[in-house]
């Protein structure tokens, strides 16, 4: 072979070499291509699956966060029988048509219905044709069809019940609570019942008279139920869940904490709160949660009452509020009033004060002139206020109308719609 043949064998020898390793370093190029796009997709995908799982968890928080909240307002008492509810940009529901019960034995309704219903809603022509659709589905025998009836109240036992006792009491509000429909939330402690349910227009009222004959202390006779009728089908809460609980309220107070119940605040009616608050060398204790406080208050004339928020975010950080020196100073030679949703928290915050004037000395030389609670919250001060008298703003509830104004308001609110 001549050099110029071998010189050719070399070159092309050169070249197959060259495009091997350049088939191979493409090759390896690819591969690790490939092993950076799979490893990337993996990345993206675990990083996919890692913000879902955070977004899941957030949600589940926010949930929680949000159940919580709820339930501290619950702890507050359960019920808006005494205390607060969600947004302040809520739904606002209707809340036409208004019965109560009092009195020991037989439920008595405090209007018939007609009366009730002139008595209670300010009509407007946008009412006539809200109120249609209920209307329509009204029957002479059955006055509350197809609607829904609320029912809010709250009774404490003293002495409090025995485990025995407690347990069966459990026991037959929920079992009657089945037998008539009844749904919706009730916290049962050994000192009493919480109570924020829902039913028929009958149904209801038969879960009250059963309730009535419970105890051998006639511990129910005298309870003060308090009825809204027919509000839509919407407004039923899904289940009946009997919670057991160490208060009704949740001050923690509970057991031998608890100052005694019998020797509460005086229990005014509406109109005589009414009148108090325009008297001088007074103060109004706002015992709700601040954020219930932040939607609507009592307002006393500025020749009156002077109005004291605590700035609670739950019921417990009452007791605290009450031994500063501050507020003890702000309750010098002075009258206490309080006031909440439904009466209930003012029960045991007013027997605490009152507890504290008798047992402890700095407090007695407080000269407090008296201790006076709202008999029936906010909630009774409406029906006898339906234009809200010293009310401004929204009232804060725990049933599924989170908030509403007196009636009178809600009227003409719905009329410039």
């Amino acid at each position: 072979m001549g050099k110029y043949e071998a010189a050719t064998t070399d070159a092309k020898a050169g070249v197959k070499k060259r495009n091997a390793e350049q088939r191979k370093a493409l090759k390896k190029a690819k591969k690790q291509l490939k092993k950076k796009i799979s490893s990337a997709r993996k990345k993206a995908r675990k990083e996919r699956k890692r913000e879902k799982k955070e977004r899941k968890l957030e949600k589940k928080n926010k949930n929680k966060n949000k159940k919580r909240k709820h339930e501290e307002s619950i702890d507050s008492t359960t019920s808006r029988n005494d205390e607060p509810s969600p947004s302040n940009e809520l739904p606002i529901i209707d809340s036409p048509y208004v019965a109560e019960l009092d009195g020991p034995g037989a439920i008595h309704s405090a209007l018939d219905f007609d009366k009730t219903r002139s008595d209670s809603v300010v009509s407007t022509d946008k009412d006539a044709n809200a109120n249609a659709s209920a209307d329509a589905n009204m029957d002479p025998d059955d006055p509350g069809k197809g609607l829904t009836t609320l029912l809010l109240f709250y009774q404490y036992v003293e002495p409090p019940w025995d485990a025995q006792t407690y347990h069966a009491g459990k026991t037959f509000v929920e079992t009657i609570g089945e037998k008539h429909g009844i749904t919706g939330r009730m916290r049962v402690a050994r000192e009493g019942l919480n109570c924020t349910l829902t039913g028929t227009y009958h149904g209801i009222r038969a879960w009250c008279r059963d309730l009535r004959t419970f105890g051998d202390r006639d511990e129910f006779k005298k309870t003060e139920f308090k009825l809204t009728d027919h509000l839509p089908r919407g407004q039923l809460f899904p289940k009946l869940h009997a919670f057991e609980v160490t208060e009704i309220v949740n001050y923690g107070l509970g057991g031998t904490r608890a100052p005694p119940i019998g020797k509460t605040g005086v229990h005014l009616e509406p109109e005589d709160y009414h009148a108090k608050m325009g008297e001088k060398d007074t103060v109004i204790i706002d015992v709700r949660n601040h954020y219930e406080a932040n939607i609507g208050k009592f307002v006393p004339p500025k020749t009156g009452a002077e109005y004291i928020d605590p700035n609670m975010r739950k019921s417990t950080e009452f007791p605290v509020w009450l031994d500063k020196p501050e507020t003890k100073e702000m309750l010098k030679n002075k009258q206490v009033l309080m006031y909440c949703t439904g009466g209930v928290r003012c029960e045991r915050a007013s027997a605490l004060l009152r507890h504290k004037i008798d047992t402890e000395d700095d407090v007695k030389g407080l000269g407090i002139k008296g201790v006076y609670q709202l008999q029936g919250g906010i909630d009774k001060y409406f029906k006898h206020f339906p234009d809200g008298g010293n009310w401004a703003g929204k009232n804060y509830v725990f049933d599924k109308r989170f908030a509403h104004a007196p009636p009178a308001v809600e009227g003409k609110e719905r009329a410039r719609e």
